[in-house]
């Protein structure tokens, strides 16, 4: 899905969420992030989750999975001198009941408002690439899989 938006001014919080969860994102992502975040203004409200590869989660002590980062591989579509440069980064959304939905927040090695030379309300699009749903099996059947793993087949 490709989305157009511009670069935002964001809350100063990106950069304490990414230092908070740094080394779970460096292991899940395979690099350093820059301990900031671009944060772009969508023209429509997006669910990232429809789009997400990854997530940095825990489980709790009553077996429920708990997650605390979506991330979501993004390319984003910058102009430069007339012509569109494509950057491939990760749009990342905290879990958190205030998050806005046409808002998201992009990490990446290196700091990107230097990097690809962006200001606040320079327009671009991001693409992010929708990933298919796992298919859920009749209710009960997650217990099940706990409980017994996915064999399909008693052995005696």
């Amino acid at each position: 899905m490709r989305l157009k938006g511009r670069v935002v001014p964001g809350a100063m919080r990106g950069g304490m969420l990414i230092e908070k969860f740094y080394f779970r994102i460096k292991a899940l992502l395979g690099f350093e992030p820059f301990k900031g975040t671009l944060n772009i203004k969508l023209e429509k409200p997006v669910e990232i989750e429809d789009f997400t590869t990854k997530t940095v989660d825990h489980i709790l002590l009553d077996g429920r999975r708990m997650i605390e980062v979506y991330l979501a591989p993004a390319v984003l579509h910058v102009p430069v001198g007339g012509k569109m440069y494509d950057h491939e980064s990760w749009a990342v959304r905290f879990a958190a009941p205030h998050q806005q939905k046409d808002l998201i927040e992009i990490i990446d090695k290196e700091k990107l408002e230097e990097k690809l030379n962006l200001k606040e309300g320079t327009e671009l699009e991001i693409t992010l690439f929708e990933q298919r749903k796992p298919e859920k099996g009749p209710p009960g059947m997650g217990l099940m899989r706990r409980i017994y793993g996915r064999e399909s087949r008693l052995s005696i």
